[in-house]
């Protein structure tokens, strides 16, 4: 399954092609999901850098997202969704542009994870 980014589509072409879905997906199916997984949803508090808060903005990345721009520029953005892997590679798909304020198990994850990726560097120059 691909999402595309609507907004981003700068011009269409009909095409004679067809195809058949193989199978329909209830619009529900993964309501606490970034992605396609199933679980309890939590409340996850994110603080997004300046340079990325338009981007942020821009999208709705959850139905139960609330974006809240600060004074400083940074954007906060809270969503009901499961603690699963389409959540933490989303939040590290954002590098040292966001950090996670709650709930404080997945901010330790992230951490976690960012700490692994720069020991697979050891003390080489990028």
């Amino acid at each position: 399954m691909r999402t595309f980014a609507v907004e981003r589509i700068r011009s269409l072409a009909p095409l004679e092609e067809t195809f058949e879905p193989v199978e329909e997906l209830a619009e529900a199916a993964f309501p606490h999901s970034l992605g396609i997984h199933q679980g309890a949803p939590e409340r996850v508090e994110l603080e997004f850098a300046q340079d990325l808060a338009p981007y942020v903005q821009e999208r709705i990345w959850h139905s139960s997202q609330t974006v809240e721009p600060r004074e400083d520029g940074s954007v906060g953005v809270t969503m009901d969704v499961c603690n699963d892997g389409a959540l933490r590679s989303w939040i590290l798909s954002f590098g040292p542009g966001v950090r996670v304020t709650a709930p404080t198990a997945l901010a330790r994850q992230i951490a976690n994870d960012l700490e692994q990726a720069r020991a697979r560097y050891g003390g080489q120059e990028p």
